[in-house]
Order: structure tokens, then C-alpha cells, then sequence
């Protein structure tokens, strides 16, 4: 992991950054290098926000405030919410550096 220190070029395309519900709203406020290098950030286990103190409005006003681009996918694999939207944004990055490799391969 890298976490606190300056995202490595691994040579990688795109990079997600994965926060959850109980980690605490804080964490795009301490990682604020994991949160500039992120194409998107994915908030886990929202369905926990009945259950521990979780400041959403937070979270999301930290993370626009390092990355106003990023993008903030929020899921609960428990309940199915947010997946499609998750697929679907994978999907979309899949599809297109497919086509963009397309010439290599024919």
C-alpha cells in the first residue's frame, strides 16, 4: 500500500480509491494524495451509516476539496446499492481502453 506517501507510476490507467463507512469520514481529509491520484473514489459499506457516526456531507465536501473531478461512487455489496453504478463506470473505462488498444491486436 501506499497510503501517506506519493501514488508510484505502476504504469496504470486509472486509479480508484476505496474508503469505507467505517473507517470514518476523515480518511479523504488524512489521505489526501490517495484522494488527488484518484480518477474515482468508492465509498463501502454505506448501509453501516444507520449504525456508526458517519458525516457523508463531510466525506464528499473533503474529497471535492482535493479532487473536484473525482468521482464518489457509493455501494453496499451487502444490499446491491451503487453496484451498477460502479460496473457500469468500470465498463465504460474497460470499453474505451479496449478501442484504444484495438489497433494492436486488429
Amino acid at each position: 500500500t501506499w497510503i501517506g506517501r506519493p501514488a508510484p507510476d505502476l504504469g496504470q490507467h486509472l486509479t480508484a480509491a476505496i474508503f469505507s463507512v467505517a473507517g470514518g469520514h476523515d480518511k479523504a481529509r488524512k489521505y489526501p494524495d490517495l484522494i488527488r491520484a484518484a480518477d474515482v473514489v468508492v465509498l463501502t459499506k454505506i448501509d453501516l451509516n444507520t449504525v456508526i457516526a458517519f458525516d457523508g456531507n463531510r466525506f464528499r465536501d473533503d474529497t471535492h476539496h482535493f479532487n473536484p473531478k473525482a468521482e464518489i461512487i457509493e455501494l453496499s455489496a451487502l444490499r446491491g446499492n451503487g453496484l451498477e453504478g460502479w460496473l457500469t463506470w468500470l465498463g465504460a473505462r474497460t470499453k474505451a481502453k479496449q478501442e484504444d488498444a484495438s489497433h494492436w491486436f486488429g
